[in-house]
């Protein structure tokens, strides 16, 4: 039996989410209609992969296009264009949008530099608090209906785009990552069973090893941002070993990355690694 055939290939985090928020730079009355382009609007542009002093060069968005930036590209981007195309189409507004892996880099460099995009697709909620709180974000219940948001969303993903109560930012899609993905082929011809619990899994990966397979791919790179995947593993393993009120507080640094339960972690995660 071939090793790679006995490769557990593992994508961990809890739930992945992209959301775009909006950020200073335009009057309010035209980031409404940005807001809306977030699900509704096209672009003819292909994604450049820009490093984070370019980005910041970027010159200001002409009037009647939206500015986007986040990190897709290729068949992402497509779909991405595609969902907003509606929204162009009907109003005219263009849109351009920039793509980076270097996302949280790009996008602070631009704010500071008073140049930022008009929203921004982040994929995950820990920036749009930080410029939440630096005030450099629109509240957008200035301009959309709170009903028809409510309507749509539940509250829970109303709060998880607000601060202090203000709503910065509508979700555009959530996945589930927490997946394990595996060759059943090659676990039924090897006579493995599918661990249930963490402790059968080491076990698992242990008799792997001792059979003379590699029992793990865990990929890390991804160019300026690499490294990322790691941390959705500390994350995941953090809301399972301490629950999601210790997660919370350690997510609002309410304690310190040398807090036992952030060690646990670590030290759980390099029972893999």
């Amino acid at each position: 039996m071939k090793k790679s055939l006995l490769w557990i290939v593992v994508l961990v985090l809890s739930i992945s989410m992209v959301a775009a928020f909006s950020l200073y730079g335009c009057k309010a009355e035209e980031v409404a209609a940005e807001e809306e382009a977030v699900e509704e609007a096209p672009a003819e542009e292909a994604v450049e992969e820009a490093p984070a002093e370019e980005a910041a060069e970027e010159a200001a968005p002409s009037k009647g296009v939206v500015t986007v930036l986040g990190t897709w590209g290729g068949d992402e981007l497509a779909s991405f264009q595609e969902a907003v195309f509606p929204f162009t189409d009907e109003t005219g507004i263009g849109m351009a949008f920039e793509g980076t892996r270097d996302l949280a880099a790009v996008l602070t460099i631009r704010v500071e530099a008073g140049n930022p995009p008009d929203l921004a697709i982040l994929p995950n909620p820990g920036q749009m608090y930080e410029l939440a709180e630096s005030g450099e974000l629109v509240d957008i219940s200035q301009f959309m209906d709170m009903g028809e948001l409510e309507t749509n969303y539940t509250q829970a993903w109303l709060d998880l785009a607000s601060y202090n109560d203000t709503l910065y930012g509508i979700f555009y899609k959530v996945a589930n990552k927490s997946l394990i993905w595996y060759n059943p082929s090659a676990f039924s011809d090897a006579g493995y069973e599918i661990p249930t619990t963490w402790d059968e899994l080491i076990a698992l990966s242990d008799k792997i090893v001792a059979d003379g397979g590699t029992p793990w791919a865990i990929g890390f790179e991804s160019g300026a941002a690499s490294g990322w995947p790691a941390t959705d593993w500390i994350e995941d393993i953090m809301l399972r070993t301490a629950g999601p009120d210790i997660y919370d507080q350690w997510v609002n640094h309410e304690i310190s990355w040398t807090d036992k339960a952030v060690k646990t972690a670590w030290e759980v995660f390099g029972e893999i690694v």
